[in-house]
């Protein structure tokens, strides 16, 4: 259908957006690869949210388009401290807010019961990812490094929640495997020297994902996809 075709349409600009953006902010921080990760984790998000059943199953949306808010947020961070602190620069960030915004209202939920609470807790876990983010990169001077660990805690969340909507017994085994790398990730961040904050917040990031594998194990498999808007 039109619709169909316009919002596929719109998902690859984002991506491809993503991509831009990504490489953009590498050369901004001065070829720094941690200034890529923002539009990574946008990149990631999106894809999961646009061709997996995650992005049908109604808590794993907020979870996804949380990570496609905080995406964004890090980019205009990023873009307004290294593009010479100038407010229009904030104006690309916002482009990347209103594409998400489209995404997460341009197709339809799979109607079924309603989330468990161990379904609802990635949107736990991708609140807290983005304030380590955020935190990091301000207490570091905004410098670039401080991205990769809230960064690559998004990326972690967001394949556990693509995964947890795969057919057959892997979808269990997916979920463990990006706790058992989280669980390396909040180790590292841990002995970075960054602070006890992010330390207790990785450990509530870990409580929570951990908590998501019954959740992980119990999903049905998918059945096709609703229709596009």
């Amino acid at each position: 259908m039109p619709a169909g075709v316009g919002y596929r349409a719109l998902a690859v600009l984002a991506v491809v957006g993503a991509v831009a953006m990504g490489a953009f902010l590498f050369e901004l921080t001065g070829r720094h690869p941690a200034g890529a990760l923002p539009g990574l984790v946008y990149l990631v998000a999106a894809v999961v949210l646009v061709w997996t059943p995650s992005g049908h199953e109604l808590a794993d949306r907020v979870a996804l388009g949380l990570v496609l808010v905080v995406a964004s947020i890090v980019m205009m961070g990023v873009l307004f401290v290294f593009g010479g602190r100038n407010p229009s620069s904030l104006l690309f960030g916002v482009v990347f807010l209103l594409a998400a915004l489209v995404l997460l209202v341009g197709s339809a939920v799979r109607p079924g019961r309603g989330p468990t609470p161990a379904a609802v807790l990635p949107v736990l876990a991708v609140l807290v990812a983005g304030v380590i983010t955020g935190w990091a990169f301000v207490s570091d001077d905004a410098d670039p490094a401080a991205l990769v660990h809230g960064s690559l805690l998004l990326v972690a969340v967001t394949v556990f929640l693509a995964g947890r909507r795969a057919r057959g017994p892997g979808r269990f085994a997916v979920g463990a495997a990006v706790c058992a790398v989280s669980v390396g990730i909040v180790y590292f961040l841990a002995v970075s020297g960054g602070g006890v904050v992010p330390v207790v917040l990785g450990a509530v990031f870990l409580a929570a994902l951990v908590g998501s594998l019954p959740a992980a194990r119990s999903a049905e498999p998918a059945g096709p996809d609703p229709a596009v808007r």
